[in-house]
């Protein structure tokens, strides 16, 4: 009887090992990501890329660069005569400081004004930026500090009457106009064209974009730092 035992012993550990066999080929056949098996079984994971902000979004996303600021004085005498025969008369001397600012408006930035492979993907991206022409953007009275300096009045006459406050709204015009003027004449539009395409950019170089190039409307060249000191201007009589 012993030797008929051994046989199905070996029979019987045979058909376990090839049955272990055929079942880790089965599980390795449906779990195995490199047969395909797993698909349907175990989550894969995907790589998904999102695109960054294009060029014109990025941009627009500020209105406006305002760049530069300079204060602006000047004085200005304003003289009425008025009455009969030009017997009534007054003079005042007006002092004015105005806070005048530059910058660009980056909402007049269109399609047109770029250039740009891989729009959306900065890593890749190259762009060119023409800015628009830079304007005036504030040209404000500081009336903390604007003051008459002087005023002459004719001593009371019959039918005369005081004209300082016509005439102080004059003075302010004309110094309005001058400030700006002044402005323009010290660089402030080109340094303001400097300053935005530097700060341009920083802020594409904010969202990824880095081979950037600037081009400026006026053609200028960059302005060394010494001109972005506004110096004391010479004041306007009339």
């Amino acid at each position: 009887m012993h030797r008929e035992r051994q046989p199905r012993s070996i029979r019987s550990l045979l058909m376990f090992g090839l049955s272990f066999v055929l079942v880790a080929l089965v599980l390795w056949s449906v779990f195995s990501p490199s047969k395909g098996g797993g698909s349907a079984l175990l989550p894969q994971p995907t790589a998904t890329f999102r695109p960054g902000p294009t060029v014109i979004q990025a941009i627009q996303r500020k209105a406006k660069l305002e760049t530069v600021a300079m204060t602006i004085s000047g004085d200005t005498t304003v003289t009425k005569e008025h009455g009969i025969f030009g017997v009534c008369s007054e003079s005042l001397t007006y002092l004015a400081y105005y806070e005048v600012s530059a910058g660009i408006d980056l909402s007049r930035i269109s399609e047109s004004n770029l250039q740009v492979s891989d729009d959306g993907y900065p890593d890749n991206a190259s762009v060119v930026v023409t800015l628009p022409p830079p304007e005036i953007l504030h040209n404000e009275l500081d009336t903390a500090n604007s003051r008459i300096v002087s005023q002459d009045t004719t001593k009371w006459v019959p039918g005369c009457s005081h004209e300082i406050a016509t005439m102080t709204v004059e003075a302010q015009q004309q110094l309005h106009q001058y400030a700006a003027s002044a402005a323009r004449e010290k660089g402030i539009l080109r340094m303001a064209e400097t300053n935005a395409g530097e700060e341009l950019q920083r802020l594409l170089g904010d969202v990824g974009y880095r081979n950037v190039t600037i081009r400026y409307a006026s053609q200028g060249d960059p302005l060394p730092p010494s001109y972005l000191d506004p110096t004391p201007v010479p004041t306007v009589s009339n």
